[in-house]
């Protein structure tokens, strides 16, 4: 696949710095599907059912936009349960491979996600669900997860795109739906940094803000590399649409625990640790909570522990805290993962336009005859 090369403004990148650069540790929330120069997906809530008041939906990762790959969570948990997504997702410590196809890009040991309808978890890890009447819970989480992908353009010809990276040690999430309450969203990550290859941007285990921003900075002549949102929270209405800013009256939202943005002419988007709950409330209860006027901080909790523990089965240690496998930091760089993506991301995309192609000479042949 070949790369291009992108400049841009000093002005472009200045604008970029203004609307990221200076947001941590700022509860008001930015999407980013509302930014110049970040085409967002439109599903950052997840799969909406229709007609279903109460839903929830979780992963522990999910790649969109890279080429023409598939875009759909890895690791999923859904209510109502959708084909491929049930409503509990987990797995042990061995480590695991994650491909989209033949094309890798991470490490996972240990990981869940859980998606209720109508009841949430019992007390204890290993306690049967409550019955809970008007109530959507999703949580996510995992003990060890490493995940890697080349940057869509390099900084000079000749040279190798920049890999963008996170790795996050015992991470949680949680989005909560109860009735005549806002939803609660919490997001707690115990360790872990942000990578350009092999160096070091960000230490997670030291960002506890909500909606705190993190640069990727690329060259002097070009916009930075990527942007990322840790423990990202956002409200959103009945549809899953995020707010312009927290709403203190919404009862549906989600949560990331990372959310990395990775600029340039094919904008990639990776989320780890998403947990969202939709919640339909009727408009007296809606006058109440705005009247109640809970403060953004009591909803959107960074650096807090999810109200219940991992699912039953998934490994914890003494605290209750998901443990897995140390990941080796270094393992794309002996899987040469730039050339394996180039390979399948090229093979991808020339099937595609040899598609594109041939619909373009039929109907060429067709308009012919007219």
């Amino acid at each position: 696949m070949k790369r291009r090369t992108v400049r841009t403004s000093v002005a472009a990148t200045a604008a970029c710095f203004a609307l990221y650069g200076n947001q941590a540790g700022a509860l008001a929330q930015i999407p980013a599907h509302i930014v110049p120069g970040i085409d967002e997906p439109t599903d950052t809530w997840g799969t909406v059912v229709a007609d279903v008041p109460g839903q929830a939906d979780s992963w522990v990762v999910r790649l969109n936009g890279i080429a023409a790959l598939p875009n759909k969570p890895m690791l999923e948990a859904r209510y109502p349960a959708v084909e491929g997504a049930g409503e509990l997702n987990t797995a042990g410590e061995d480590i695991a491979d994650l491909n989209i196809g033949r094309a890798p890009f991470g490490k996972s040991s240990t990981h869940y996600a859980r998606a209720l309808g109508e009841q949430i978890p019992g007390e204890k890890q290993d306690s049967p669900v409550v019955k809970s009447v008007g109530s959507a819970y999703a949580d996510a989480g995992g003990g060890s997860l490493d995940v890697r992908v080349p940057h869509t353009m390099q900084e000079s010809e000749g040279e190798k795109p920049p890999v963008i990276g996170a790795a996050l040690t015992a991470f949680q999430v949680s989005a909560l739906a109860k009735a005549g309450k806002p939803v609660a969203l919490t997001s707690r990550i115990n360790g872990g940094a942000l990578y350009i290859g092999e160096k070091q941007i960000a230490d997670l285990g030291k960002i506890t803000g909500v909606n705190e921003k993190v640069v990727f900075p690329g060259s002097s002549e070009r916009l930075p590399l990527a942007v990322a949102t840790v423990n990202e929270m956002v409200t959103t209405d009945e549809k899953g649409q995020p707010t312009a800013t927290p709403d203190k009256a919404a009862t549906s939202g989600y949560v990331n625990a990372v959310h990395i943005s990775i600029l340039g002419p094919e904008i990639a988007d990776i989320t780890i640790g998403h947990a969202a709950v939709l919640r339909k409330a009727p408009e007296k209860e809606k006058a109440a909570l705005r009247a109640a006027a809970v403060p953004a901080s009591a909803m959107l909790r960074g650096g807090t522990f999810p109200p219940f523990g991992p699912p039953p089965g998934v490994p914890v240690d003494d605290k209750g805290i998901p443990k897995g496998k140390e990941i080796d930091n270094r393992w794309w760089v002996f899987v040469k993962l730039t050339e394996a993506w180039d390979a399948v991301t090229g093979a991808v995309k020339a099937g595609f336009d040899w598609m594109v192609h041939g619909v373009q000479n039929a109907w060429s042949w067709v308009t012919s005859w007219f």
